[in-house]
């Protein structure tokens, strides 16, 4: 049985939001895993499998204080990860750059949040320790892309939430919309500055990382689901219509009694 062009383009939208929430829970476990078939284990960062490979590992562990003036000054070979790294960065940027929001603000905090996506690949982790400069513009692009989805979230999701059938399903999406907002922002701050106050090699900076990419997954599955019940709402709503009038109009037809025919 074919589908009516909106149930189409209602598919196609839902399937490209679901596919944004995978690629965010593939990104990490891309990279890990992808590092480990590599020949070298989990890296203190994300960002530092742009540049990471069996040769770099103990670069790419060593805290930038601890580095020597030959290791700080070394080309780094291509990373094993980077074509990984950049190509979901890219797919997520080009969902959240052609996704329409609910409003002309969302529209266009979702196509910053893919500019900064594509910063973030475009722009990679430094190699070589500037303590001259605070913050990468890779940094700065992931701080900004997480704060356009918190924004999102947080200024945005009420105009959809409001419109679920029920109050306690507003409350558990609102609820869940906030938690995940904190995730999401508190993830980027949490790992610049464990960055620049824990020394040495350690793989908490991976893990925060992996919290707040998770958290954004997370979201985009919610919000694919809310939108799922809104339009599941409204196709009952069009039924309940359609029955109604079909019935107001059989109400006011004029019955005449067959004995009246005779």
């Amino acid at each position: 049985m074919s589908r009516t062009v909106r149930r189409q383009v209602e598919s196609t939208y839902l399937r490209l939001r679901t596919a944004a929430a995978f690629i965010g829970f593939a990104f990490p476990l891309v990279l890990w895993i992808g590092g480990l078939c590599a020949g070298f284990g989990l890296c203190d960062s994300m960002s530092a499998y742009y540049h990471a490979n069996p040769h770099s590992q103990e670069r790419c562990q060593t805290a930038c204080r601890d580095l020597t003036p030959l290791q700080n000054e070394a080309i780094p070979q291509a990373g094993t990860m980077r074509n990984a790294f950049v190509g979901l960065l890219f797919a997520i940027g080009i969902i959240l750059f052609v996704n329409k929001g609910y409003s002309r603000h969302e529209d266009i905090l979702l196509s910053f949040a893919g500019a900064f996506a594509w910063c973030i690949a475009i722009f990679p982790m430094p190699w070589k320790c500037k303590p001259s400069c605070p913050i990468s513009m890779h940094g700065a692009s992931a701080i900004l892309f997480f704060a356009c989805i918190v924004i999102i979230i947080v200024f945005c999701s009420e105009d959809t939430v409001k419109y679920l059938p029920t109050s306690k399903m507003k409350k558990c999406f609102r609820i869940c919309y906030w938690i995940l907002a904190g995730c999401m922002g508190l993830s980027p701050l949490t790992a610049y500055l464990m960055n620049e106050s824990i020394p040495g090699h350690n793989s908490y900076i991976f893990w925060v990382e992996f919290v707040g990419i998770y958290a954004f997954g997370v979201y985009w599955l919610v919000k694919t689901k809310e939108i799922s019940i809104l339009i599941h709402e409204r196709e009952k709503q069009k039924i309940h219509r359609t029955h109604r009038h079909a019935r107001n109009r059989n109400a006011g037809r004029l019955v005449i009694p067959v004995n009246m025919l005779l």
